[in-house]
């Protein structure tokens, strides 16, 4: 008998974009699901939308909520559902119709507890590929093999992925109150559970990237705070194990997570505050190295001394082009502009992006 997937899909003033989302997976050639949509408080046409779903097809349920954010949207899919296996939509992007199928065949002819669909991006520029997600098989005991995974072939976002639910219930996993890096540290403490995750490189998963009010232009303050929250998630995989990654994987993960977190401060803040953050940061880094006490105690240690020996203001200005932020204003407003065109040729013409 065919397992229920629950589809958790967050909803949040997404009226032009919500009724593709819904029919994709409704056209899933899997049929055996429940579909969640969790409204989280849309001042648009959107609680209203999912409603008349819900009333034409008994998969859907809908809950209206206060809005709280997405992990909180997230958390309460899960909280509801009944489902074997969960996978997470964001109600911007839609699925080609065999995703679903695809992921649970991989999921369970391999054995494993988490599957990794390939992904594409729908973007302004049609000609650039973005499709990242290679064929794999790990084995999580290996952390070489597992660092190797996380670094160069896993997605840092939920979506796109099919997960156990019972490995979700049994270790209490939820989403935090992260507004950025939410889905990786959900990922990276699921991971921690698994006994294999595998990757398929078919497309599953059709991102929506014309949207512009994307979080990642926003200042937040607490934005050290949360990438703390990634890197202890990410130490977190390794910390009972005395077979460490080479200190070149953990080398590359943590100086990523520092380096986004860097850019982000350095595009979205003055150069007084962005300085300030990076110190914070710099300060919290040293706490965290100084009380590691785990089998990689060594290696982190060298690398946080890579880290902790760089200067605020090199840094900042090794990052920052004088022209960074306009050419960046440009190009937001050449989106702006040209973002109704390719909306209508991939909402309103039905032949593409199936």
């Amino acid at each position: 008998m065919d397992s229920i997937v629950s589809v958790i899909i967050p909803v949040y003033n997404v009226e032009k974009y919500l009724w593709k989302c819904i029919e994709s997976i409704q056209k899933q050639t899997y049929k055996k699901l429940e579909i969640i949509l969790v409204d989280d408080g849309s001042s648009d046409k959107s609680p209203s939308i999912c409603d008349r779903y819900s009333e034409k097809d008994s998969r859907i349920t809908v809950i209206h909520n206060k809005n709280k954010g997405v992990s909180s949207a997230r958390n309460m899919g899960i909280e509801v559902s009944r489902g074997e296996f969960i996978c997470f939509v964001d109600a911007d992007d839609w699925l080609p119709k065999y995703s679903i199928e695809k992921l649970v065949n991989c999921i369970t002819e391999s054995t494993a507890d988490l599957c990794q669909g390939g992904r594409r991006a729908i973007t302004f520029y049609p000609k650039v590929k973005r499709d990242s997600v290679k064929k794999s098989i790990v084995n999580c005991r290996s952390c070489k093999s597992l660092a190797e995974w996380i670094n160069y072939k896993m997605t840092g976002e939920v979506w796109g992925k099919l997960y156990k639910r019972s490995i979700i219930e049994e270790n209490h996993l939820c989403f935090g109150t992260a507004k950025m890096f939410e889905d990786t540290i959900f990922l990276l403490k699921y991971i921690k559970y698994c006994s294999k995750v595998v990757s398929t490189d078919e497309i599953l998963y059709f991102q929506n990237k014309l949207v512009l009010n994307s979080a990642v232009t926003k200042y937040y303050p607490e934005l050290g705070n949360w990438t703390m929250e990634w890197l202890e998630a990410y130490i977190g995989l390794f910390n009972s194990s005395n077979d460490m990654p080479p200190y070149d994987e953990i080398r590359v993960h943590i100086s990523g997570a520092i380096g986004r977190t860097y850019e982000h401060f350095i595009m979205n803040c003055s150069q007084e505050i962005a300085l300030q953050k990076m110190a914070e940061l710099k300060k919290e880094l040293k706490v965290f190295s100084e009380e590691w006490d785990m089998p990689a105690k060594k290696s982190m240690e060298y690398l946080y001394d890579e880290i902790l020996a760089l200067d605020p203001l090199v840094v900042y200005n090794k990052m920052y082009d004088c022209n960074t932020k306009k050419k960046y204003l440009i190009k937001m407003r050449i989106k702006s502009f040209f973002a109704p065109i390719v909306e209508f040729f991939v909402y309103k013409v039905p032949v593409l992006y199936r």
